[in-house]
């Protein structure tokens, strides 16, 4: 019995593996990058892939972005740093950071960029998490602030409870 056993996992485990086939066994393949290959920070907070196949990590140093050829970085105003990543219902990649929020925008010549929100100003503190919630982009700071973006304009919506129940609005 003992041997029928072994024989079953060595046929299970081992025998795939040794004929190459682990990627026709739903295996995926993966690539570790090191903080050289890319030329930036090790310190990753966030990332995201987007639906042209880009992959957008919120690294220490900018937004750090993969085109599926080259590693690049976009800084962010101010020296401020990345922390959350958001790609919504339509294909836009948020940013949120240390008092900063945007979005990537993609020139017609394929350019990749950030567009700054408006009146940041209001914003002081650090991006937690970003969603959407009727149909707007909504994000919570550090501070236990709830933001709403209206046509790239940002707006106190709400303060978050610490509870995890409803949050108190603010309007």
């Amino acid at each position: 019995m003992k041997r029928i056993l072994l024989f079953s996992l060595v046929l299970v485990f081992i025998l795939p593996f040794s004929f190459g086939q682990t990627r026709q066994l739903g295996v995926p393949y993966f690539r570790n990058y090191t903080a050289s290959d890319y030329d930036a920070n090790n310190r990753n907070s966030d990332i995201v892939a987007d639906n042209e196949g880009r992959v957008f990590i919120a690294n220490f140093e900018g937004l750090l972005y993969y085109d599926q050829a080259t590693w690049r970085m976009l800084h962010l105003r101010s020296l401020t740093r990345p922390t959350s990543l958001y790609l919504d219902s339509k294909n836009t990649l948020w940013v949120g950071g240390y008092n900063y929020f945007g979005h990537v925008v993609v020139a017609d010549n394929g350019t990749i960029g950030l567009k700054d929100s408006e009146n940041m100003s209001s914003l002081k503190g650090e991006v937690l998490k970003i969603w959407e919630e009727d149909g707007h982009i909504v994000f919570l700071a550090n501070n236990d602030r709830v933001y709403r973006v209206n046509d790239n304009h940002l707006s106190l919506l709400r303060r978050h409870t610490s509870n995890n129940e409803d949050s108190v609005d603010l309007d």
